[in-house]
C-alpha cells in the first residue's frame, strides 16, 4: 500500500478522500504527498526529507498559483519535467474543472515510486509517468506526438535540472512538445539557481518565449530563494500548426493566475516582485504616519522588497513630524536595505482634495498617480500593521479575472445590519452589499486607470451635495455600480472598535476616529495599547521624531 502507519507519517484515507472532493483539500492532500514519500525512508531520516531545495507545498502562493494556472480554459493536457514526490501534480490536477491528464518525464528519486502509486490512486486514469533523463525522454516524446501516438502538451512545468546547460534544453523540449500558443511554468527562476534564470532570459531573447510574470524571490527555503516565471510559447519559423490555444480566449482567464497580468496590450503591465504600498500624509497626520510605518518595518520579512509611495501636502508640519525622519532612514537604511521609499507632493488646488479630510480622496487618482504600478497596497495613516505587509499582499492572489478592488465591509456580516454607518444615518446614495465597504485599507489592481480615475470624479463632482464620508462613499458608488470589480478583503485587515469584527490576533488595526489617542479605558484599550507600544521600540533613523 502507498501509505505506512508509524512514525506520526500516516495520514488517515478518509481525510485524504474527502479532502480530494473539497476545494479547500489542497492542503491536507500536500500532507499526505509528505507523509507517502517518508514513509519510504527510516524513521531517522524523515525529518530531514525535503532539507534540499524543498517543494511546492513550502511555498504557499506558489501552489495557488500553478493551481489556478491549471484550470485556465481548455486546458486538457500538462505536461512536467520533474515529479519527484507528486506535489506539483496533485496541484495540477486537484478540483481540475477540464478534468486533466497529466504526463510526467521524471529522474525517479527514491519515494518516487510510491509517490506515483499514491497520485494515480488519488487521479486513476489521469497520469503518465515517463521515468529517464529529460532530455532524451522529451525528445522521444515529441517524435510521438509527430506520429501521432501522443498528444501535445497545453501546459508544461518545468522542475528539473537547475544546472548551467540542461535548463535551456528543457525549455526547447518542451516548447516543442507543447501546442502553439500553450503555456509553461518555470519553477526556481531566482539567484539561487543562475542557469535556470538564464535559460529563461535567453528564450525570451530568441523570440520564443512570451513572459507573462516572474514573482522574483517570494521566499527562502532551506536557505534557497524561492521563486518562478509564467509565460506562454511563441510561434516561431517552422514551428508546429497544430492545436494552438486560442488566444483572444484566454486573455480573459489568464488574469486568473495569482501575481499574473492581462496580457490585453492596451493594459500590459510589468508586473514584479514587490510590496507597494502607499498612503497620503498630510495636516497633523505626519506623527501618526511615522508609527504606522514603523510597525509596518517591525515586522518585514528581510526577503521581500517594499516600496513606500508616500503623497505630502509638502506643509512645514509634515515635513517635520514625518518627512524628514523618512529621508533619514532611507539615507541610512536603519537596517532595512530592502525597504524603498518614494515621496510625491499633492496638488492641493485640485478640487477632489477638498471632498473630505485633507487628501483623503487622493485615493481616488491614485492608480492614475501609480499607472505604471500594476497592484498596490492603500493604507490610511491611522493604521497599525499586526503582520508583515508581505502577507496581506498575498490576497492579490485571490483575486478573480474581473476584480480590481480590494475592501472589506464596513461590519463584518452578510446581512443588513443597522449598527453600520450607512444602515443608521440618513444615506441617500447607493452603497456596495448590505452595509458598506470601509476604503482606509484597499488593495488597487486597476486595468484602466484614467477610466477609472475618470468615473470617481465624475461621482465626486455628480452627488458631492449628497456624500458623507468623502471618497469612501465614491467608492460605495462605484462598487455598487461595478459589483464584478470588487473583492472582499477578510475583516482582519481593517479591523476597527465598531466593525463587529471576530477576535484577531493579525492583520491590520485602524483606529479611525482617533481612537489610538483614547485613553486606556476599555473596550477598545488594545488601540492605543498598539500605538503606544509601537511608538516605544526603537528603530534608527525613526527615533528622533517618535520622542519628540
Amino acid at each position: 500500500m502507498w501509505l505506512r502507519a508509524g512514525g506520526g507519517t500516516a495520514v488517515s484515507l478518509p481525510l485524504v478522500l474527502d479532502a480530494l472532493r473539497r476545494p479547500d483539500g489542497l492542503p491536507l492532500l500536500l500532507q499526505a504527498a509528505n507523509a507517502v514519500a517518508a514513509s519510504t525512508k527510516p524513521e531517522n531520516e524523515r525529518e530531514s526529507l525535503f532539507h534540499g531545495m524543498g517543494h511546492i507545498g513550502e511555498v504557499p502562493t506558489q501552489v495557488t498559483a500553478y493551481q489556478r494556472s491549471a484550470k485556465l480554459t481548455g486546458l486538457k493536457h500538462i505536461c512536467e519535467i520533474g515529479f519527484s514526490a507528486g506535489h506539483n501534480a496533485i496541484a495540477f490536477l486537484h478540483m481540475n474543472p477540464n478534468h486533466a491528464k497529466y504526463t510526467a518525464f521524471d529522474m525517479g528519486q527514491p519515494w518516487s515510486p510510491r509517490a506515483k502509486e499514491f497520485v494515480e490512486y488519488l487521479f486513476p486514469g489521469r497520469v503518465t509517468y515517463i521515468q529517464g533523463d529529460s532530455v532524451s525522454q522529451v525528445k522521444a516524446f515529441v517524435a510521438e506526438i509527430k506520429s501521432g501516438a501522443r498528444e501535445r502538451c497545453d501546459l508544461f512545468s518545468v522542475d528539473g535540472d537547475h544546472g548551467d546547460i540542461i535548463p535551456f534544453q528543457d525549455f526547447i523540449n518542451a516548447r516543442d512538445a507543447s501546442v502553439d500558443g500553450g503555456y509553461i511554468l518555470a519553477d526556481d527562476t531566482t539567484t539561487s539557481f543562475p542557469g535556470v534564470g538564464q535559460a529563461w532570459e535567453k528564450a525570451k531573447a530568441e523570440g520564443w518565449i512570451e513572459e507573462l510574470n516572474c514573482t522574483g524571490i517570494e521566499m527562502k527555503v532551506n536557505g534557497y530563494a524561492k521563486g518562478w516565471c509564467y509565460g506562454r510559447f511563441s510561434k516561431v519559423e517552422g514551428q508546429h500548426k497544430q492545436n494552438s490555444v486560442d488566444r483572444n480566449r484566454d486573455v480573459q482567464t489568464i488574469s486568473d493566475v495569482p501575481g499574473a497580468h492581462s496580457i490585453e496590450p492596451n493594459l500590459h503591465k510589468r508586473m514584479d516582485s514587490t510590496i507597494h504600498i502607499a498612503l497620503s500624509v498630510c495636516g497633523d497626520r505626519g506623527y501618526e504616519a511615522l508609527i504606522s510605518l514603523k510597525s509596518a518595518l517591525l515586522l518585514m520579512n528581510s526577503v521581500s522588497t517594499y516600496e513606500f509611495h508616500i503623497f505630502t501636502d509638502g506643509s512645514l508640519l509634515v515635513e517635520t513630524a514625518f518627512s524628514k525622519h523618512v529621508k533619514k532612514a532611507n539615507q541610512f537604511h536603519s537596517g532595512h536595505e530592502n525597504v524603498r521609499y518614494k515621496f510625491y507632493e499633492i496638488d492641493m488646488s485640485n478640487e477632489i482634495q477638498s471632498l473630505f479630510r485633507p487628501c483623503s480622496a487622493n485615493r481616488l487618482i491614485m492608480p492614475e498617480q501609480l499607472h505604471n504600478i500594476s497592484q498596490f497596497i492603500y493604507v490610511d495613516t491611522d493604521i497599525i500593521w499586526l503582520e508583515d505587509p508581505a502577507n496581506i499582499f498575498q490576497e492579490f492572489s485571490k483575486f478573480d479575472g474581473s476584480q480590481e478592488l480590494g475592501f472589506a465591509y464596513e461590519i463584518e456580516n452578510d446581512a443588513f445590519d443597522e449598527a453600520s454607518y450607512y444602515n443608521h444615518v440618513n444615506y441617500s446614495l447607493p452603497i456596495f452589499g448590505p452595509n458598506g465597504i470601509n476604503a482606509g485599507v484597499a488593495l488597487f489592481r486597476v486595468k484602466n486607470p484614467k477610466r477609472t480615475c475618470a468615473e470617481f470624479r465624475e461621482i465626486a463632482a455628480k452627488y458631492r451635495s449628497q456624500i458623507h464620508l468623502g471618497d469612501q462613499d465614491v467608492l460605495n458608488y462605484y462598487g455598487n455600480s461595478h459589483p464584478e470589480q470588487i473583492f472582499r478583503l477578510e475583516c482582519q485587515y481593517n479591523r476597527r472598535t465598531d466593525s463587529k469584527c471576530k477576535n484577531y490576533t493579525k492583520g491590520i488595526l485602524h483606529g479611525n476616529r482617533l481612537v489610538f489617542h483614547a485613553d486606556l479605558v476599555k473596550p477598545f484599550s488594545e488601540y492605543p495599547l498598539r500605538f503606544n507600544l509601537v511608538k516605544s521600540i526603537p528603530v534608527p533613523g525613526f527615533d528622533d521624531g517618535l520622542l519628540d
